[in-house]
């Protein structure tokens, strides 16, 4: 159920008896694929305990009508994802 007043809502679908987490993603600038990798990857990431194997974790460009679904998370993608919230992390700080 996607809430009023979020600024980047998620969805829950339940399509051809598949489940699917998706967040979605409305500003003008495009997607790039780094930064949809690592959105991705950070979801799959926290959400896959919470869900089954089965469900399709995903982030909809709607502007764009592309979905980009959630794959294996690799050592290399972990390590983007850990680096970004490290970046984050340090920033807050400063704040």
């Amino acid at each position: 159920m996607v809430h009023p007043t979020q600024q980047n809502p998620e969805l829950g679908l339940e399509i051809k008896g598949v489940k699917h987490i998706i967040k979605l993603y409305f500003k003008k600038e495009p997607l790039s694929k780094n930064r949809a990798d690592i959105a991705v990857a950070a979801m799959e990431l926290e959400l896959r305990k919470k869900c089954s194997p089965d469900d399709v974790i995903a982030i909809l460009d709607v502007r764009r009508e592309k979905l980009i679904k959630s794959q294996a998370v690799t050592p290399n993608i972990n390590a983007l994802v850990n680096a970004e919230i490290g970046y984050v992390e340090s920033m807050w700080a400063a704040l």
